[in-house]
């Protein structure tokens, strides 16, 4: 990102300014990086994003660098990239995203359990799994991942009238 406002919002989070000898030690920087580690920066995948400077200062940032220059708002990482603050429009996604993964959870994996339950008197460990299982994949969108849950499972499946998410707890 290359800031050439001062009243820009990442003008704490700006990797240069957008001055040219900022910009020709962050790219000499870069060379270097390349140069020790052996990495190389894919010029088709990168992108120079340009907030608060002319049109002529922007053209030669790009003739400089061999960037493309990006355009705001963009997403990186599936996160919304942007010089305002962020809108509950574009928060809505979080919100879409989160709503489909708890129904995902809902759906198939306690649906699956609860087949089993018909035809099989489970043991409560194996319940206990059923439970870590789409806890982990609630949080982690994995199975096994040591990092703790950011909520606590009992309260993810208390009812939404009372804060939770309505997630099944099998072992109830």
């Amino acid at each position: 990102m290359l800031n050439g406002s001062s009243s820009s919002l990442f003008r704490d989070v700006n990797f240069t300014q957008g001055d040219f000898s900022s910009i020709t030690i962050m790219l000499g920087g870069l060379k270097l990086f390349s140069h020790t580690t052996s990495l190389h920066i894919s010029l088709e995948k990168s992108e120079i994003y340009c907030t608060g400077m002319t049109n002529s200062d922007v053209d030669r940032v790009k003739y400089l660098s061999s960037f493309r220059i990006g355009r705001l708002p963009s997403k990186y990482l599936g996160v919304p990239i942007q010089t305002n603050k962020l809108s509950t429009t574009v928060c809505d996604q979080l919100v879409e995203k989160t709503c489909s993964k708890i129904k995902l959870v809902n759906s198939v994996s306690l649906t699956i359990c609860n087949y089993w339950t018909q035809t099989f008197i489970l043991p409560r460990n194996a319940l206990g799994k059923v439970n870590a299982v789409c806890n982990h994949f609630l949080w982690h969108c994995s199975f096994g991942c040591s990092k703790p849950s950011y909520v606590k499972w009992e309260e993810v499946c208390s009812p939404k009238n009372a804060r939770g998410l309505g997630v099944r707890n099998v072992i109830l």
